[in-house]
């Protein structure tokens, strides 16, 4: 068995997640403990009108300023 990097098994995880969701028709995201965006797809950055990737490191109110009183509670 070839030599694996200990990261290899995250980074395998990180790709098969990154493709379900990305393909997914429902809006999905992840979150830090400050519920900044680590992880966008993106039917869920499109509701919001910007690039999954410009989603990343900022919130949902710097996002979508109107919907956040509503949803960031739930978050």
């Amino acid at each position: 068995m070839a030599h694996r990097s200990p990261g290899w098994r995250l980074t395998e995880v990180a790709s098969l997640l990154d493709t379900l969701f990305g393909g997914s028709s429902l809006g999905i995201s992840f979150h830090d403990r400050e519920l900044r965006f680590v992880y966008v797809n993106d039917t869920l950055a499109r509701l919001g009108g910007v690039a999954a990737q410009d989603c990343v490191g900022r919130t949902f109110a710097q996002i979508v300023p109107a919907a956040a009183p509503v949803v960031v509670p739930y978050l």
